[in-house]
Order: C-alpha cells, then structure tokens, then sequence
C-alpha cells in the first residue's frame, strides 16, 4: 500500500506505507496522508516508535514460569552429604 507524503521540500509523492516511521525518523518528510486526512509532522499526533516491554510478564505463561524458577530456587540442596 502506498501513501500520500509531503517531503521537506514541498515535494509530495507516493510511498510505501512501510517506510513512513524511517522517512519520520530521518525527518525526510513534514506530512503524510492517512484516511482521516493530512497528519503534519510534529503537529498531529502519530504512533511513537515502540520499546520492547522490559517489564516483568503478565501473561499466564509468564507467571508459569515465574513459579517454576522460584520452586526450584526454593528447594534446598539436599546432595552435599549433609542429610539424615
């Protein structure tokens, strides 16, 4: 798919719709089209480029694991011969 775009020299052309974030980024254009109408760089709001979550997981998977490390890390070891 391609958009409508606005470069920093007044040109408007087509681009893919997949480069709008790197053309954003490397401040090669100063608008875009979406279906709603023109979005002026640094004016509209626009998605932020996205972090990787860092976070701790809350997923059910995540909490899985999170219970299976910490039983392990909880049993004591018993194979030092210090046993009755």
């Amino acid at each position: 798919m391609f958009v409508r775009i606005v470069r920093t020299d007044g040109k408007i052309e087509l681009a893919p719709a997949r480069e709008i974030d790197l053309l954003i980024q490397e401040g090669e254009i100063t608008a875009f089209c979406r279906a709603e109408g023109w979005v002026v760089i640094g004016k509209d709001a626009i998605r932020t480029t996205q972090v990787p979550y860092s976070g701790v997981g809350r997923r059910w998977s995540d909490i899985v694991k999170r219970c299976r490390s910490f039983a392990r890390a909880s049993v004591p070891d018993d194979t030092q011969g210090g046993g009755s």
